[in-house]
């Protein structure tokens, strides 16, 4: 295949020397989805959380929060895709920490944010489309804007345990209830908050929450009792996703840019990846330096090539034969499908 992408580099090369076509601009973006997933091992008193990288094949890439960093109580992460950097929340009992962090893309530390109304208890958070940071803790809702330093408290929670935090494209979030009324509320703007799935409608200890393109709910049934997933429609029609494959201790789940399902599941140490069709495959487990699993987060890189090397705004004969020279077999694949080439 590279050599038929090679020469139709050289017929292009060709043709523009001989026959003095204007310049053309070939440049293509494709996206490069990384996922993060912090690893909680501090809460069975195993040891300091991490937070460990993969590329979107399951392979392990790095680590970017080390234990060396003798951090407990590592929960929640969050990409914020404004500023390119990761959010992670810290609930730690024992010291009294309780604080969402902002890391960049090397893990160092660029920000920490608390507030006084922040208490013990799970810290989980969403971001909107905006950048808008929205925070459940110790029974409030706090929103951090772009750019900002301060938390704002929005207003109070009726009395619940915090579980998974997500919003729908209207901007409404949703919190699951594991630990007290095995709810998942739907809190409005102005916030209002009702009861938006409870037990009644199969849900049994709610943690893990996912959001999809077309704003259906998927939640994770985190005890032993089946069914494992269900989806809610935004018309609040409620089915079974997935009640087998899955055994308890979903605590996130997560969607990529192609309607994939990724499950983090600690109890088996498993991230699993779920089709449309709740087909699972494994994406990565212990072997793979999964330890206690809790959240998980993709980035999605932007990243560019283009022929136009010099660069000028367009591409010439100079541009493309030094683009020969550097052969990018990516590049040149869309280089092929811009000429009309099958392969």
């Amino acid at each position: 295949m590279e050599r038929n992408l090679r020469m139709v580099l050289i017929f292009v090369v060709s043709v523009i020397f001989l026959t003095g076509l204007a310049p053309l601009v070939v440049h293509a973006d494709f996206d490069v989805d990384n996922l993060f997933i912090i690893n909680e091992p501090s809460s069975g008193s195993a040891g300091y959380d991490f937070i460990v990288e993969f590329a979107s094949d399951g392979t392990s890439l790095s680590t970017l929060i080390p234990q060396t960093q003798n951090i407990t109580g590592m929960r929640r992460v969050a990409f914020d895709s404004v500023s390119g950097h990761l959010f992670y929340s810290v609930s730690c009992w024992s010291d009294q920490i309780f604080e969402i962090r902002e890391v960049d893309s090397s893990g160092a530390l660029i920000n920490t944010y608390t507030h006084e109304d922040f208490g013990s208890g799970n810290i989980s958070f969403v971001f909107d489309s905006a950048g808008a940071l929205h925070i459940a803790n110790n029974g409030y809702i706090f929103v951090k804007q772009p750019g900002e330093a301060e938390l704002v408290r929005l207003f109070e929670l009726p009395e619940t345990g915090i579980g998974d935090l997500e919003i729908d494209s209207a901007g409404n979030l949703y919190l699951s209830d594991p630990f007290v009324n095995d709810t998942v509320y739907k809190i409005f703007a102005d916030g209002t908050v009702i009861s938006y799935v409870d037990s009644a409608d199969g849900i049994d200890n709610p943690y893990g929450l996912a959001m999809d393109g077309s704003d259906n709910l998927y939640v994770a049934n985190s005890a032993y009792n089946k069914p494992a997933i269900v989806k809610v429609t935004n018309e609040t029609q409620v089915s079974v996703f997935n009640d087998k494959n899955v055994e308890s201790g979903i605590l996130d789940m997560t969607f990529d840019n192609h309607g994939m399902l990724y499950v983090s599941n600690r109890s088996q140490e498993t991230i699993q990846v779920f089709d449309a069709n709740a087909n699972p495959t494994l994406f990565a487990d212990a072997e793979d330096g999964l330890d206690d699993p809790s959240s998980m987060a993709f980035i999605t890189t932007n990243s560019s090539c283009s022929t136009d090397i010099e660069p000028d705004g367009d591409v010439d004969g100079m541009d493309l034969a030094d683009f020969a020279v550097h052969f990018d077999s990516a590049c040149l694949a869309e280089l092929a499908r811009a000429y009309g080439s099958g392969s």
